[in-house]
């Protein structure tokens, strides 16, 4: 069986999408809660580390997942910054039965320490996928940047836009789903 590697934040969980929500939430109420301007995306990023069980999966990911359990060997690698952000993940792997490699965003700079050597690895950040190791790597990239990914990508990777996609390219989705 095939090995495939997930990362969570931009792949598995729409982080930054949470993120942007957020933002706007603090925007729109600075005022009553008593946050100054420039600190409203700190003040985001602390919420969302503090609250990591509120951050909502990407669309299809598991009805593409419950597919691809069928072929590959799934692992999911993942950095982390806090013990809440620990702990969810942990949580989220263990609830799909799924193995999980975390990995401390303050002694590792990528995902390089982890062999994917004899599997595929999707992630949203290009420079973890240039340091990997693994033998098909796959860029989730969303919108204006999902078109200029494929601009610079240069073959290094293949570059998806959603779950739909991973599954189609990955060949448990044949596209008229």
């Amino acid at each position: 069986m095939k090995k495939l590697y997930l990362d969570m934040d931009g792949v598995v969980f729409d982080t930054y999408g949470t993120l942007g929500e957020v933002k706007q939430y603090l925007k729109n109420n600075k005022e009553d809660l008593g946050i100054d301007s420039k600190d409203i995306s700190d003040a985001a990023w602390v919420y969302l580390y503090s609250n990591y069980n509120k951050i909502k999966t990407m669309p299809y990911f598991t009805e593409v997942l419950g597919l691809l359990k069928g072929s590959f060997d799934i692992t999911f690698v993942s950095m982390y910054v806090s013990e809440e952000e620990y702990a969810y993940k942990e949580y989220f792997a263990r609830s799909l039965n799924l193995p999980i490699i975390l990995l401390d965003s303050k002694k590792h700079e990528d995902k390089s320490s982890v062999d994917m050597s004899e599997g595929y690895f999707i992630d949203d950040n290009p420079n973890y996928l240039k340091s990997s190791n693994a033998s098909k790597k796959f860029l989730m990239a969303k919108g204006l940047a999902y078109y200029l990914s494929i601009l610079q990508s240069k073959s290094s990777h293949i570059v998806v836009q959603d779950w739909v996609d991973v599954g189609i390219r990955l060949g448990v989705l044949n596209g008229k789903d």
